[in-house]
């Protein structure tokens, strides 16, 4: 636990001490930390909406997509957070914060939803999967870079994200599968 320690000061504080430096670069540091996040939840709209074949296929992906994160953000990494209340970077190794974060750093909420979406999305659309992965690996680097995460927290929440996108594409989507296509031969029929 020791060395995972301090592996976490170093890298945070090496990439921290590049936050301040030029306001160009704090600027996308904290656009990428704070609110990338819009902009690549309406892009996953887009692509939904632009990128299924059909419109069980798009129906298929969003619901599979939103269970992923759902499960991955909202249930596993509050349940850790219930165990492991981790103190933030900031707050450790005092840091003065860019935006305020009051939850506990340990896994990364932000990591694990994206990173839940870019596996989904991977996982239904390879040649278009990159643009959602370098968006998760950006926030997530900016959000260490901010001060608001040590880079386990990082780990943690792509590990937990994409495990559960995995999880729910092998063992839940086939249920889901079953379920709007029972649906569309219904339709079919009428």
């Amino acid at each position: 636990m020791q060395l995972l320690w301090e592996i976490d000061y170093a890298v945070s504080t090496f990439l921290h001490a590049s936050y301040g430096a030029l306001p160009v670069w704090d600027a996308l540091v904290y656009f990428c930390a704070e609110y990338a996040q819009y902009a690549i939840g309406a892009y996953f709209f887009y692509f939904v909406i632009t990128s299924a074949r059909n419109r069980a296929d798009q129906l298929l992906m969003f619901a599979s997509t939103i269970s992923a994160i759902i499960l991955a953000r909202l249930v596993v990494v509050e349940v850790i957070r219930l165990w492991w209340d981790r103190a933030r970077p900031f707050e450790l190794l005092q840091y003065t914060p860019p935006f305020p974060e009051i939850s506990a750093s340990f896994p990364s909420g932000h990591a694990t939803f994206f990173f839940a979406l870019a596996m989904m999305v991977y996982l239904h659309d390879r040649t278009h999967a990159w643009i959602f992965i370098i968006s998760a690996i950006c926030i997530s680097i900016a959000r260490v870079i901010a001060g608001v995460h040590f880079p386990s927290d990082i780990t943690a929440g792509a590990i937990i994200g994409c495990s559960v996108s995995l999880g729910v594409y092998y063992y839940i989507e086939p249920f889901i599968r079953s379920r709007v296509l029972v649906q569309k031969r219904a339709t079919d029929i009428l």
